[in-house]
């Protein structure tokens, strides 16, 4: 058997830069950036789009896709979830964070609810972070925290980010 884990946001980054590349095309490092926070891991739709825009600049005497391109070419993805907002908090990526809080927003989804959101994501890095300091086996965080284990294997690098106490600031 193989697993096949998601990207982390600097792989896909290099995906994209990669994909462009062998589309014939150039792209800026700020347009990369809001390309992945529009589309996402959705690596079909990003190809798609990647393709999109390079054919649109196939054209022009300014052939790198900048960040007023993706805006122009490509649509947001609708379904900006409160998930995607507190994993981009809880690895520290604020402007990510910031730029999918005010899709929230616009969209509507109700600001407790969203509060409320990112208290269950800090409480349960701060249950993570707790169990891992007391010595706990990372197999059976999952089953001791009663969180899924991929969300489990998916905050402990954003645990190691944090001290307990900072942790704990941030929740209270």
């Amino acid at each position: 058997s193989q697993k096949f884990l998601p990207f982390r946001e600097d792989q896909i980054k290099q995906w994209i830069k990669a994909t462009v590349r062998s589309e014939g095309g150039v792209i800026s490092e700020e347009a990369v950036n809001e390309l992945e926070i529009a589309v996402g891991f959705d690596l079909w739709r990003l190809e798609n789009e990647i393709i999109k825009l390079v054919c649109f600049k196939s054209g022009a005497s300014d052939r790198e896709i900048g960040t007023a391109d993706v805006a122009k070419l490509v649509a947001s993805e609708n379904q900006s979830t409160v998930f995607e907002f507190t994993d981009a908090l809880a690895t520290r990526n604020r402007l990510k964070a910031l730029v999918i809080l005010h899709k929230l927003i616009d969209a509507g989804k109700n600001e407790n609810y969203i509060l409320s959101m990112m208290a269950y994501q800090f409480r349960n890095l701060l249950q993570i972070l707790d169990l891992l300091e007391s010595g706990e086996n990372q197999q059976n965080l999952a089953s001791i925290a009663k969180i899924h284990p991929y969300v489990v294997q998916k905050m402990i690098p954003s645990v190691k980010q944090f001290s307990y106490v900072e942790l704990s600031r941030i929740y209270q």
